[in-house]
């Protein structure tokens, strides 16, 4: 049986239904001891079970987090479910965004580089040009000397 190997812990309150284990992070809970520096930052423990003829138990309620999150949500099914969205709303979010800007990005780099290949090949057909031009020039003087001494 796993549960032997797993410490008790009242008052942990979840947002599951189930009884079962569930992972405490480190320094805020008791039950976790870590032995060197460079341990996991979580263990693993049982939510303790109240009887139900315990006549008062106190509890202690903690506010998570009190500042709201700075981040909003991702999914389109969360937007729609926190804005009261239907399908035929138009929702922009955030992967939309990224991916419009990934495709103009995309773009310009083709457009760029197409307009650098242009460049390329018409430096080369000048240089082409420009290298025959002085091999004709040169011919005439070159032959005097490919004589046999």
């Amino acid at each position: 049986d796993l549960r032997r190997f797993f410490f008790f812990l009242r008052c942990v309150q979840t947002d599951r239904q189930y009884e079962g284990r569930l992972r405490l992070l480190k320094k805020i809970h008791s039950c976790f001891h870590p032995r060197c520096n460079k341990v996991r930052k979580c263990k693993t423990v049982r939510k303790y079970t109240v009887e139900a003829n315990v006549s008062a138990l106190t509890l202690v309620v903690l506010k998570k987090n009190p500042s709201p999150c700075r981040l909003g949500p991702v999914r389109s099914s969360n937007i729609s479910k926190i804005y009261y969205l239907c399908e035929e709303d138009d929702e922009v979010i955030p992967v939309k965004l990224q991916r419009r800007h990934q495709k103009k990005r995309q773009n310009a780099t083709k457009e760029a580089i197409a307009e650098y290949v242009k460049l390329l090949v018409k430096r080369k057909k000048e240089s082409k040009a420009n290298r025959g031009r002085y091999v004709t020039i040169r011919k005439p003087k070159s032959s005097v000397f490919s004589g046999k001494k």
